[in-house]
């Protein structure tokens, strides 16, 4: 009877590491498993930011921002109702300005993102001034420009026309 019992014992021990070597995940799933965690905290740490501007006048706007491209360095047109969007990955406390000009009045810097405007999505609407909508407020609000100090501007827009 001793011998029995140590049978079923045995049988009993086969058959639950058996059950759990095959409801373990495979070494590919929890890495997996691992992959999509590690992309959950870092989209939350780091996230991906995107920025729109759109022009809501009837009038060109120029703009140029600090983070595009080696071509856009240089002053862009927005034509009335026109909009331009970017995107790139928060990483630390990123300060993304913009340059606009809509005449000799009002034209100047912006901070087009910052961690402070608490935004991933930011939704930014020029016409006299540029407006930020904050989601968080339900709102648009009116954003400075800071003018550059001893600039003189003499612009010529594509097609010759000048501003």
């Amino acid at each position: 009877m001793a011998s029995n019992n140590k049978a079923s014992i045995k049988t009993a021990l086969v058959a639950a590491t058996l059950v759990l070597l095959l409801a373990t995940p495979s070494h590919a799933e929890t890495l997996s498993l691992f992959d999509r965690w590690a992309s959950r905290i870092s989209r939350s740490l780091f996230p991906r930011v995107e920025v729109t501007l759109f022009n809501e006048s009837e009038d060109k706007v120029l703009y140029m921002c600090s983070f595009g491209s080696e071509d856009e360095r240089s002053l862009q047109v927005l034509e009335g109702g026109q909009q331009y969007s970017w995107s790139f990955t928060q990483f630390g406390f990123p300060l993304h300005w913009c340059y606009l000009y809509v005449d000799e009045k009002r034209h100047g810097f912006f901070w087009a993102y910052g961690v402070r405007s608490r935004c991933i999505k930011c939704f930014w609407k020029v016409g006299k001034y540029p407006f930020l909508y904050r989601s968080d407020r339900n709102r648009w609000e009116r954003q400075q420009l800071f003018p550059p100090q001893n600039l003189k501007f003499n612009l010529t827009l594509p097609g010759g026309a000048s501003s």
